[in-house]
């Protein structure tokens, strides 16, 4: 009888050891995560821009001239076209690159990345006025970037550019203008002579940036 006990105590601590000692993840691989850094080099979005009638350009050295103006640059990161987050940055001098890091990000799988830089309107250290807003960010193929109607002159420059990253990769890019700025300047005229001047001119409202095209006008 005692001989019964022992051999049935004997199998329930081998039985009990088993299942302590067993490991689930033992079964199957982790996804290592690790930080992105994306690289922006946003100066080419303003460099040649100019005083009207002046040759010097209005962003020196790449400083913003306005003490209350910076350049805004966000990223937004992508997994099978849904968003897994965004980082952004303020800066007041555009010719240096602007890094942006996102971390947690798997190392085995490639994020599609949307990179947007413009100007933003402060009030101490919050955004008082944006000129451009991104909304239906969730979806890679529904974010669009939406004009607020403000006129804005020289601040009204927005840029877009598109990578693709792993966790533990470093990129660089390069902004490319959306649109374009243009203005008519008229010297040496007699008032006199004129009888009329007409001018129109079309907004953009919203771009959807995905695809890369103005979807109301």
């Amino acid at each position: 009888m005692n001989r019964f006990v022992i051999i049935i105590l004997s199998a329930i601590i081998f039985f009990v050891g088993c299942e302590a000692n067993f490991d689930p993840s033992e079964s199957g691989t982790t996804q290592e995560s690790a930080s992105a850094v994306v690289s922006v080099k946003a100066f080419p979005l303003v460099e040649r821009q100019r005083e009207f009638g002046e040759s010097s350009q209005l962003f020196y050295d790449g400083m913003i001239p306005d003490a209350d103006v910076q350049m805004r640059v966000r990223a937004y990161f992508y997994q099978n076209n849904k968003l897994v987050g965004s980082v952004a940055k303020l800066v007041d001098n555009v010719r240096n690159d602007v890094v942006l890091t996102k971390t947690d990000l798997s190392t085995s799988i490639n994020y599609n990345v949307i990179v947007v830089a413009d100007f933003v309107i402060m009030d101490g250290n919050s955004i008082d006025l944006e000129f451009w807003k991104v909304v239906s960010d969730s979806d890679y193929n529904n974010i669009k970037l939406v004009d607020q109607g403000y006129t804005g002159l020289e601040y009204r420059s927005v840029g877009v550019a598109y990578a693709s990253v792993r966790g533990g990769e470093r990129l660089t890019l390069d902004i490319e203008g959306l649109g374009a700025l243009a203005y008519m300047y008229f010297s040496n005229i007699d008032y006199r002579e004129v009888c009329q001047v007409t001018y129109s001119w079309r907004d953009v409202k919203e771009y959807l940036l995905a695809e890369r095209r103005v979807i109301s006008s």
